[in-house]
């Protein structure tokens, strides 16, 4: 009978070694930056409080914040949070994946897609910041955007965990 249960348990474990994990995507796309910024939709940062609005931040707005070297696109997903009327928010850093350089930033011009002027790739901000067409294949690097308890309009950015 233990031969019997060997044999069953390793023609469990051949299936399940090839359904692992597969291609992960990386933590980061680029080098990492501390991220840590605080975004307030009602006041300083009112394209953000409407559905599918957007922003640039190119860089630091106070002093106590946290940003990349090449800025970042915050969006409104044009969601709430479940049972609530607090927005979500996204955030990508403007760094070209492809790339790999600071200095080399994407741009949106209406908030669903972005595009680096040097490899011409363009990225899907609605969808993850993916790549749609061109020669990059990673994603925009995401950031954790995070709404402060109760509906007060200020959210914050921070680093992927």
């Amino acid at each position: 009978m233990t031969k019997h249960l060997k044999f069953l348990f390793i023609l469990f474990l051949i299936p399940l070694s090839f359904a692992s994990c597969g291609d992960e995507e990386p933590l980061y796309t680029i080098p990492a930056a501390e991220i840590n910024f605080k975004v307030d939709i009602r006041l300083r940062d009112k394209e953000l409080s409407g559905a599918y609005g957007y922003k640039i931040f190119p860089k630091v707005l106070l002093a106590s914040d946290r940003l990349s070297p090449s800025g970042i696109i915050v969006r409104n997903t044009g969601m709430f949070y479940e049972n609530t009327d607090i927005w979500i928010l996204e955030a990508f850093d403007r760094c070209c994946p492809y790339e790999d350089d600071w200095s080399v930033t994407v741009s949106t011009a209406d908030g669903l897609t972005a595009r680096c002027p040097k490899c011409k790739t363009v990225y899907d901000i609605t969808y993850g910041g993916r790549p749609k067409e061109g020669v990059g294949k990673q994603r925009l690097q995401p950031y954790n955007v995070y709404a402060q308890q109760g509906n007060t309009g200020i959210y914050f950015v921070s680093n992927p965990k």
